[in-house]
């Protein structure tokens, strides 16, 4: 409850500022593992034929469901 403000406030005093931050890791690792999958997979779509708008969303879908649940 409150303000925006208020929160950040409160998140300061109770954690520092490393509280703003506990996050980073997990998002940095999943961005990391989504960009390392897509690119392989679109680069093998391309080499089997695919053209590069079927390569980009197959490689999407597929990457995203491999790296949402992280």
């Amino acid at each position: 409850e409150g303000s925006i403000v208020k929160n950040l406030y409160r998140i300061y005093q109770v954690e520092g500022i490393q509280g703003f931050f506990k996050g980073c890791a997990a998002s940095c690792w999943k961005e990391a593992a989504f960009a390392g999958l897509y690119y392989a997979l679109y680069e093998k779509g391309k080499s089997a034929g695919l053209t590069s708008v079927v390569a980009g969303m197959a490689s999407g879908i597929i990457s995203t469901f491999a790296t949402h649940p992280f």
